[in-house]
């Protein structure tokens, strides 16, 4: 049996997520669980390749922070039911949001069908055209 090299522990959070990987665009995917360290998303049908970097648009809120939230990640592993992600480059903002989310149950919210992109457009800090191509 292969050993765990995680170094933080996984919680199953069954939320959506919205993907944007360079060449498809956004994806709608589930996020199987999570850690402070990487999550496991669901694609479906969609293959993934390994050792992509990518941005995950989180639209579950952890009670202080955002609708959106915004994180790197980089592909560690892909399989039959998804990828794994690890996260990169999580700044204090993220860092604390990824700490609430995995305190406790997040609000739902649906995912809006595009995603927010009108916001999401508009807002510098969050234009998907800056993310990694």
């Amino acid at each position: 049996m292969e050993k765990d090299r995680r170094w933080s522990r996984r919680k199953a959070l069954p939320i959506d997520v919205a993907l944007y990987y360079s060449g498809l665009g956004l994806l709608r995917c589930k996020i199987r669980d999570i850690s402070m360290d990487g999550v496991f998303i669901e694609t479906g049908r969609i293959v993934l390749s390994h050792a992509t970097t990518l941005e995950l648009v989180f639209t579950a809120r952890a009670p202080k922070h955002s609708a959106y939230r915004r994180l790197s990640a980089k592909i560690a592993r892909v399989d039959d039911h998804g990828a794994g992600l690890a996260f990169t480059n999580i700044d204090e903002d993220s860092y604390h949001f990824l700490r609430e989310l995995l305190s406790k149950r997040p609000e739902k919210k649906p995912l809006p069908r595009h995603v927010g992109l009108d916001k999401l457009a508009t807002d510098p800090i969050t234009r998907m055209g800056d993310a990694p191509r």
